[in-house]
């Protein structure tokens, strides 16, 4: 089974992490961490590719590259 690449929600996107939540949400406001609105209730959804290349990113200004 192929699992699709979109997260949806703060809580799958935290899972996706490995941290909780408000984490998750806190690395969006202050990190810049990408996701996108989700529907016109508040929801979100990110894409994993996109996500670990701000990961990736992340890692190599914190190791001055």
């Amino acid at each position: 089974m192929v699992s699709s690449p979109w997260l949806t929600g703060w809580k799958s996107i935290a899972e996706y992490l490995g941290v909780h939540p408000r984490t998750a949400l806190r690395y969006h406001e202050e990190g810049g961490m990408p996701v996108r609105p989700a529907g016109p209730w508040g929801g979100v959804c990110a894409h994993r590719d996109e996500i670990d290349k701000w990961r990736l990113k992340l890692g190599k200004e914190k190791a001055g590259e």
